[in-house]
């Protein structure tokens, strides 16, 4: 969308009788018929549109000095700290299940898998209260890792997002740290030390954002299978993940442009399959019939303590 589209557009509506007029991004619904001069004139008196500019200057200023003062204070420390090291990034797809705890590598986990008693967690993201309160107390109390939780910049009390808020008082750790998204404008910047994690329908995407940003050589996705389910077997709401494979792809694009030279490597994949590089453990190998004899199904495996793909 270019700079024009941005200030002043006119899209149909979905019900077919109105037109869609977007001012720097503030949508109005006009009649199809009427002139547009006319009724361009009317919103500007009706919805007083120079103080509803103002006030959305006024919000994005305030809320990028607050990203930037909570940034500025969360994420330096961490810059480079894992340089040259293998990262694994652990979602609670089903296909975690199947995943074995490589070693001399380095563990992020996003919301349930915590749950996964077979890994030792080093760093932990949650950013959706809507998990469970318990949920966000067992992060919290995960010993040995160091947790970000993640919020939204929301400046109403009555907004849709407040739900989603994890309340203030998680935050009262040493090793818990603050940080907010770029939900919804959904921008992925390399700066986060200013500027909030990438976003795009999941806290996953600001997870994998942070593993570049601390040196990863390797980043290997695990459970990260964009379907229905967890990996403990319980069910929930998503009809259809189409949003997170597109996610993964702008993902992608910001990892080759900011950091081409790591590798992204999708374990067991699923949603997924094709993007990255993808390799498969021997025992859900086993599960889904592949043919291990096939060059484009290789097979990870350790051999001292090296992680090989044979």
């Amino acid at each position: 969308m270019g700079i024009k589209d941005r200030i002043f557009r006119i899209e149909d509506c979905t019900n077919g009788y109105h037109k869609c007029l977007y001012l720097f991004g503030i949508k109005f619904k006009y009649t199809k018929g009427k002139g547009l001069k006319d009724r361009i004139n009317s919103f500007v008196k009706k919805y007083n549109f120079v103080e509803r500019i103002n006030n959305r200057i006024t919000a994005t200023v305030i809320g990028a000095n607050i990203i930037k003062e909570k940034h500025s204070k969360t994420f330096p420390k961490f810059k480079n700290c894992n340089e040259g090291k293998d990262i694994v990034l652990v979602a609670s797809g089903p296909t975690m299940a199947y995943y074995k705890s490589l070693n001399d590598v380095l563990h992020i986990g996003v919301n349930r898998a915590y749950k996964n008693n077979n890994i030792n967690f080093d760093y932990m993201f949650a950013m959706d209260y809507s998990i469970g309160e318990d949920t966000i107390q067992n992060i919290v109390n995960y010993e040995g890792a160091e947790i970000f939780l993640g919020s939204f910049i929301t400046d109403t009390a009555d907004s849709w997002l407040s739900k989603y808020v994890i309340p203030l008082k998680y935050y009262n750790k040493e090793n818990v740290y603050g940080y907010y998204s770029e939900f919804p404008a959904k921008y992925g910047y390399p700066d986060i030390e200013c500027c909030g994690l990438m976003d795009f329908g999941s806290v996953v995407f600001g997870a994998a954002q942070f593993a570049l940003y601390t040196g990863a050589k390797r980043i290997y996705l695990v459970g990260c299978d964009c379907s229905s389910g967890y990996f403990d077997g319980t069910k929930n709401n998503i009809k259809g993940a189409q949003f997170l494979i597109e996610g993964w792809k702008k993902f992608k694009t910001y990892a080759h442009t900011y950091y081409p030279d790591v590798e992204v490597i999708s374990i067991n994949p699923v949603g997924l399959k094709g993007l990255f590089k993808d390799v498969y453990t021997k025992e859900y190998a086993d599960k889904i019939n592949l043919n291990l004899n096939s060059e484009l199904h290789p097979i990870l495996e350790e051999k001292d303590n090296v992680c090989v793909v044979e």
